[in-house]
């Protein structure tokens, strides 16, 4: 995160970044952020946080009885994607992430267009976004009679490490990408259930 971070203010960025993590995140950044140096905010971007509050009171990991009566946690519209944050079992708070494109207008059907009249243009962008449009003659065409039916946004999950992540089944149904990294191969199944 923080040679990235780095990096990135060498290239010259200066729209703000969103970092999202657990309690606690934004204190470690600015930690580590002053203690290395070379950190100059004001000549870079501004980091915006996100912290996720800790399920268990202690603020230690996440047991599988926690994770399986969690809801996920929606982290809001983040670069025009929902988020939402999905607890794993492990022995550190953990937390796997869900980003949901927006879903889209469905396609025109230019055949129905062309029949009922239609003129290419601006009425048809009108369509799209759901407005009716009035043709020449008064006839009204709404979008239910030319526009087909919402486009689903796809979802990415990235998913940390953990020994369980029961959690982020239903959020992840129907993904178009999982990425679930960091896991123990099979011979290391014992260890991984010891440090969860």
């Amino acid at each position: 995160l923080f040679g990235l971070l780095h990096t990135i203010a060498m290239e010259g960025r200066k729209e703000p970044v969103v970092l999202a993590g657990p309690q606690g995140l934004k204190e470690m950044v600015d930690t580590v952020m002053k203690c290395s140096g070379g950190w100059f905010p004001e000549d870079s971007f501004a980091l915006k946080f996100i912290e996720i509050p800790h399920l268990a009171s202690d603020g230690g990991g996440f047991a599988a009885e926690q994770c399986s009566a969690a809801e996920p946690a929606s982290l809001g519209t983040i670069a025009g994607l929902r988020v939402q944050a999905v607890p794993l079992v492990h022995s550190v708070p953990d937390w796997g992430y869900v980003l949901t494109e927006p879903d889209k207008p469905g396609a025109l059907d230019m055949a129905r267009v062309r029949e009922l009249g239609v003129p290419k243009g601006p009425m048809l962008g009108r369509l799209k976004r759901g407005e009716d449009v009035t043709l020449e003659g008064g006839h009204v065409v709404s979008p239910s009679q030319v526009v087909g039916p919402p486009i689903r946004g796809r979802t990415f999950a990235l998913l940390q490490d953990t020994s369980d992540a029961r959690a982020a089944v239903e959020p992840c149904h129907g993904a178009a990408c999982v990425v679930h990294e960091a896991t123990f191969e099979e011979a290391m199944e014992q260890d991984a259930k010891r440090k969860g």
